[in-house]
């Protein structure tokens, strides 16, 4: 009896010892299973953390830059319509169809169009400021006695009826006639602009119609000659021949200065053009306004 007490309890012993074995074993699994979780968790978190806040600032940047190139566009979109190309005729108008051509030209049967395009020179670019047709260009643009055509956005072309000049300001006000109103722009307030500042020049450089570029105001109030009051603003925006005449435009639409003058080595684009502000041309359309005007060659008024 003694004997089969003994073995009972000495199989319960093993019993327990070999089931505290057991929960040892898991413990120390279990611990170890969470140790690594622990681990992993640790090394992965902040990745993703890291990922996020990442694409997080991707997306901030394309937002801003998205938010740029739709303020250009807006800016280009307001003014581009109220653009213009400013033209010379060689000859005489045609009583038949109003525009300038060569004779030889009508001799050989040309058409309208390419005769058109052979017998009228672009001078620069110009901007149409009221909608009965008073155009702002440079005086430099028109300095020559010829004949002179504005040419529209769209394609039509009006001659010029009367030309106003500042010779001191290098500006000039064009009239023209139209029988329906035209696209204009707004003037701004050129004071307000600060170095750094966004701008967009448009206009027709190397006679390349209705080109935009993007830039910045690089300095204010250039003088380059202490006779004359104007001070210049300068922009890296792209200038090219022809681009004279055109606008200098604010990201919020609104005409800041008249493109005027490029400093370069070989007459082309070196990131350095001036322009004259517009708050100098403000006083100038209204005493214009008043003042009797140059006449220009008489001629019908147009639209075509």
């Amino acid at each position: 009896m003694q004997n089969i007490q003994e073995h009972r309890w000495h199989y319960f012993g093993r019993m327990v010892m070999i089931g505290g074995i057991v929960i040892a074993a898991t413990v120390v699994v279990l611990q170890y299973i969470g140790d690594r979780q622990f681990i992993h968790a640790q090394a992965t978190v902040p990745a993703t953390q890291i990922d996020q806040q990442t694409l997080a600032s991707v997306d901030l940047e394309l937002l801003k830059a998205e938010g740029l190139s739709k303020a250009f566009r807006l800016a280009a979109q307001k003014v581009l319509p109220a653009v213009v190309v400013i033209k010379a005729g060689v000859s005489p108008e045609c009583p038949r169809c109003g525009r300038a051509h060569e004779p030889e030209e009508e001799d050989a049967g040309l058409s309208a169009e390419v005769s058109q395009k052979r017998s009228l020179d672009s001078l620069g670019s110009g901007f149409i400021v009221a909608p009965t047709g008073t155009v702002l260009t440079n005086k430099h643009v028109v300095a020559a006695n010829r004949r002179l055509v504005v040419q529209t956005a769209d394609g039509k072309q009006f001659p010029v009826k009367k030309v106003k000049i500042d010779q001191e300001h290098d500006v000039a006000v064009l009239s023209i006639e139209t029988k329906t109103m035209l696209p204009f722009v707004s003037l701004g307030d050129s004071e307000k602009m600060e170095i750094g500042d966004w701008v967009l020049t448009i206009g027709c450089p190397l006679e390349l119609e209705q080109t935009v570029s993007a830039g910045i105001i690089s300095a204010k109030n250039r003088s380059f000659c202490l006779n004359h009051q104007t001070r210049y603003l300068q922009t890296d925006a792209v200038v090219n021949p022809g681009s004279s005449g055109g606008p200098l435009v604010a990201l919020n639409g609104t005409v800041i200065g008249i493109t005027t003058s490029i400093a370069s080595r070989d007459n082309g684009y070196q990131g350095i053009g001036f322009a004259v502000p517009v708050n100098f041309v403000k006083p100038l359309l209204a005493k214009f306004s008043e003042a009797p005007a140059k006449a220009v060659i008489p001629s019908e008024p147009s639209e075509r």
